[in-house]
C-alpha cells in the first residue's frame, strides 16, 4: 500500500511537471510566431 501511494505521488509530480513544460513551450512558440510575424512585416515594408 505504501509503495502504491509513493508511485501515485511520483506520477502526479511528473504530470504537473509535464503541464508546466507544455505551458512554457507554448509561450516560447507564441513568442517565436510573433517574432517571425514582425520580421516578415519588416521585410514586406522594406519591399
Amino acid at each position: 500500500m505504501i509503495a502504491d501511494s509513493v508511485s501515485v505521488r511520483k506520477s502526479l509530480i511528473i504530470r504537473n511537471l509535464d503541464k508546466r513544460i507544455d505551458r512554457r513551450q507554448g509561450v516560447l512558440f507564441v513568442f517565436t510566431l510573433l517574432h517571425i510575424y514582425s520580421a516578415s512585416i519588416q521585410l514586406i515594408s522594406l519591399g
